[in-house]
Formats: structure tokens, C-alpha cells, sequence
């Protein structure tokens, strides 16, 4: 079971003291915040935050705690009043407040605009929202069949491609036989995700 405690530990002699303890302020902030939210799975909505946190440090190896930071809060100010731009910024910091910003789609905004924007980012930021989108896409257990159907295309059309680019520029000029980058993980593991959820749904019979 994943806790507090178990998150903690991930972090020792990855980052300095006082940098932890800037996560773990995010840790609490976006508990907080996310109370009383649940997701379509009736799981606590902070699982997800968390589990983006999680991708980030234990399969991409991002160690960068502003990026641990900002995946711990990329919903809050979305779904949440409990932040207000000024006291991210406040606490936090610029480059912070720039990432999560990045991540917030805005009311009114169209998908196309909100995925041009990131795409313009800085790696890190394109990471944490495929590591965001890796998450969901993992968890459509208690989705309706048509949100289902709609995040697998958007994954196929969208997610997957940006995750390739990303990935094979980041194999360019390497030794052959490069065995790891964070990029091209993520998009191997969104793959898989999406493969096998797309079996669940439209073959799940197996047959």
C-alpha cells in the first residue's frame, strides 16, 4: 500500500533535505486539495497526482524536485481552489508555477491549443503531461465504454505519436545498443498500456 512514508523513501539521496521537504509540502497540498474527489474508479482523485509523482521518479528517473513538485499539483488549480497562482509561486517558485500553468488547461480552451502549447515546453514539462496521460490511460477501470473509446483515439492520434517523436530524438546520436532513455520509456510503457487496454475494451473476450 502506497503511503506517505513509501513516497518519502523514494526521494532519500535523490535530492537535498530541504528539497524533500518542498515535495512533501506539495504531498500535502495536493491531498488537501483533492479531498472529497474521487475518481470514475471511486478511488480518492490524490491517487492520480501521486501516481504521475510516481512515474516520474520511478520510471522516468526524473529526480528534478520543481518537475515532482508540479506533478504532484498539475490538477489543483484545474480542480481545486485550495492554490491560488500567487501562493504556488509563493511557495514554490517561477519555474513552478511556469510548469503547472502549462499543464492546467484552461476553461474554453481546445485540446489542440492546450497540446501545442506543451509540445512548445520544456522536455520536462512534455514528460510529466505523457507520464499524466500514461496514468489515465492505465486507469479507465470504471470509465463508461464511450470515455474509454475517446481516451484510447486521443492516446493513438495524439499521445503516442508526441511520445515517439519524443523518444527517438532522444535515441538520435547515441551509441547503438543505447539500452535506456526516460523518453523513450514512456513511450514504450504507454504503448504497452494502450495496447492492452485497447484489448480490454474492444476484444475482451480475447477471442
Amino acid at each position: 500500500m502506497e503511503s506517505r512514508k513509501s513516497f518519502e523513501a523514494r526521494l532519500k539521496y535523490k535530492m537535498a533535505p530541504h528539497l524533500i521537504g518542498l515535495v512533501m509540502d506539495a504531498y500535502n497540498f495536493s491531498k488537501y486539495g483533492h479531498r472529497g474527489q474521487f475518481r470514475d474508479s471511486s478511488e480518492r482523485y490524490f491517487e492520480h497526482p501521486r501516481r504521475v509523482a510516481i512515474i516520474s521518479i520511478d520510471e522516468l528517473r526524473i529526480y528534478d524536485h520543481e518537475a515532482i513538485v508540479a506533478a504532484l499539483l498539475h490538477d489543483i488549480e484545474e480542480d481545486s481552489y485550495i492554490l491560488s497562482w500567487d501562493r504556488i509561486q509563493k511557495d514554490f517558485g517561477d519555474r513552478v508555477l511556469a510548469f503547472v500553468k502549462l499543464l492546467t488547461k484552461k476553461p474554453g480552451q481546445s485540446l489542440e491549443e492546450y497540446l501545442a502549447n506543451l509540445q512548445k515546453a520544456e522536455e520536462i514539462v512534455q514528460l510529466l503531461k505523457l507520464a499524466d496521460r500514461l496514468d489515465n490511460i492505465r486507469d479507465l477501470k470504471g470509465c463508461t465504454e464511450a470515455k474509454s473509446k475517446k481516451q484510447l483515439k486521443e492516446t493513438a492520434e495524439r499521445f503516442i505519436p508526441w511520445a515517439k517523436k519524443l523518444g527517438d530524438e532522444s535515441m538520435r546520436g547515441k551509441e547503438p545498443g543505447t539500452p535506456w532513455t526516460p523518453q523513450y520509456a514512456l513511450y514504450s510503457a504507454l504503448k504497452v498500456a494502450y495496447a492492452e487496454q485497447y484489448s480490454r475494451i474492444y476484444n475482451p473476450t480475447g477471442t
